[in-house]
């Protein structure tokens, strides 16, 4: 029997099989179809901002920083299928832990995600939530606050796509392999 989409996990598909990132190989056109995601999630964020949609932006916020985790892991190990699926944010997170590199940005970045995943579940998931340290807080002030969690989560999403780009091509030039814009792979040595 199928599951029902509320009963599988995040990037599982509805034949229990996870879904991994795509690898933007010689001839694939997956570099051209991620710059078109990415272009029109930012789009979307301008609009949705201009319009007071916060939460709207911070869900794409979320999918954009989780997906450039998901690439930096996946540079991390590039013959370890598992470490290629999609994942939560909060997961994709943790990759401090597994990050070989000694650059200082990159460590203050992933300890910022950290920080701002807070404001996220704040954001999406205690909108309406009345806690006593919030009990004077009214719908306004709560949604006013949103517009700072957007902004940050921009600024981290920008931060986190230039620092993924630059050590990603740095790492995959050490083991022959050229990157995209993104930070992806164009080798199909991948062990994906």
């Amino acid at each position: 029997m199928t599951k029902m989409r509320s009963q599988r996990s995040l990037g599982e598909t509805t034949k229990g099989k996870p879904v991994t990132r795509a690898s933007n190989v010689p001839g694939s056109d997956v570099g051209k179809k991620r710059y078109d995601l990415y272009s029109n999630a930012y789009r979307k964020i301008a609009e949705s901002k201009a319009t007071a949609f916060y939460i709207e932006c911070v869900a794409i916020l979320e999918s954009i920083i989780a997906d450039r985790l998901e690439s930096r892991r996946a540079c991390l190990h590039p013959t370890v299928p598992d470490k290629h699926r999609f994942e939560t944010l909060r997961t994709a997170s943790r990759l401090i832990c597994e990050e070989t590199s000694t650059d200082q940005e990159i460590k203050r970045i992933y300890h910022d995600i950290t920080d701002w995943k807070t404001e996220r579940n704040e954001a999406v998931h205690q909108i309406v939530k009345l806690g006593d340290e919030h009990s004077t807080t009214s719908w306004n002030g709560r949604y006013a606050e949103l517009r700072e969690t957007v902004d940050r989560g921009e600024k981290l999403a920008r931060a986190i796509s230039r620092k993924v780009k630059a050590l990603n091509k740095r790492d995959y030039a050490n083991i022959g392999t050229k990157t995209d814009r993104h930070g992806d792979p164009r080798t199909s040595n991948r062990g994906n």
